[in-house]
């Protein structure tokens, strides 16, 4: 009987499989920016606050500000609603719409602020209300970088109103206020797409590496050969039909020297000596040895052995099958 290593081929899981578990990433990282949302604006909230204090638009800021904390409630309850729920295919889109409609509450907040209907402008007041505008435009390009949804929401509900007051009162002396609100949005539109894609590339790899992850340890457990990770003499990683060859449990395994399995230390050391070659080299090592049950029942095992990692590495991949009955005066070999 002879141990050959495996070359079973890796099949990933299905294109759509793999799609929703992107997708399913994607909503949970939106979901994760929220609470920075709602720090941030209420930062904005106070900011305006104090721009707008005293100014002629008091009864319509104390409205505006109830609108904007009552938004912020429904966001917030929004986001506490799913992270005690769960993600799955039937309520995916009713997630991702449910942000998109607080996303369309709070543009629409923001861009009240740059409408006439709130306050009379003066031009110290108009700059800085137009600060505050591009800064959401940016907030949204980074918070809600998982969805374009959202984010053009956002962006147009919270703009319209900032780039048509500017279109209304632009001088052709002085095109230059509203030619720097462009080049802000435009900056916001291509880092929104930046981030947008470099997130989906990251989900996309930590999804395909889980999904190897999940079908290689299946692969490890599911084996009908015993398989050991073994580092300085200590197994650090066994699976099930290992611990079923020697009588034993996983845990007992990588709590045990390694030498308590053979017959007799004399057998180990022999073990250890025939492979050091063959390992050191990074060749495969083949042999038999005597090896003893938890019952206390001895066998012959057919032996494999390959380093991992490296030239130096003292981590190996040992796979181990139960052989026919042999002689006890059997050399181990070593095939090359």
């Amino acid at each position: 009987m002879t141990i050959h290593f495996l070359a079973t081929p890796m099949t990933l899981s299905p294109p759509d499989a793999l799609d929703d578990a992107i997708t399913a990433s994607r909503l949970q990282m939106l979901y994760e920016s929220v609470p920075a949302i709602i720090v941030i604006c209420l930062m904005g909230l106070l900011l305006v606050c104090v721009l707008l204090t005293d100014t002629s638009g008091m009864a319509h800021l104390k409205e505006w500000l109830v609108y904007m904390l009552s938004v912020l409630g429904y966001i917030g309850w929004l986001w506490y609603a799913f992270t005690q729920g769960s993600i799955t295919a039937d309520n995916r889109r009713h997630w991702q719409w449910a942000h998109a409609f607080g996303a369309l509450l709070l543009g629409l907040g923001w861009g009240t602020v740059n409408s006439a209907a709130l306050v009379t402008f003066t031009p110290v007041l108009d700059q800085s209300l137009g600060l505050i505008g591009i800064a959401v435009a940016f907030c949204a390009a980074v918070f809600a970088s998982a969805s374009y949804l959202s984010f053009w929401i956002i962006l147009i509900c919270s703009q319209m109103p900032l780039l048509l007051r500017h279109f209304e009162h632009i001088h052709p002396a002085q095109p230059f206020p509203l030619v720097t609100i462009l080049i802000c949005l435009l900056a916001a539109i291509l880092a929104h797409r930046t981030q947008h894609r470099l997130l989906l590339r990251h989900l996309r790899q930590g999804a395909t590496s889980e999904t190897l992850l999940a079908e290689q340890q299946a692969i490890f457990q599911s084996s009908t050969l015993g398989i050991a990770i073994v580092r300085e003499h200590r197994i650090t990683k066994a699976n099930r039909r290992l611990g079923e060859l020697l009588g034993r449990r996983i845990n007992d395994l990588e709590n045990m020297p390694i030498e308590a399995h053979f017959v007799t230390p004399d057998e180990f050391e022999s073990l250890l000596q025939a492979s050091q070659n063959a390992l050191q080299s990074g060749r495969l090592y083949h042999g038999a040895c005597r090896m003893r049950r938890a019952d206390g029942t001895e066998f012959w095992a057919e032996i494999s052995g390959r380093r991992l990692g490296e030239e130096g590495s003292t981590q190996h991949l040992w796979l181990l099958a139960e052989a026919p009955l042999r002689s006890a005066g059997q050399a181990i070999r070593i095939a090359s």
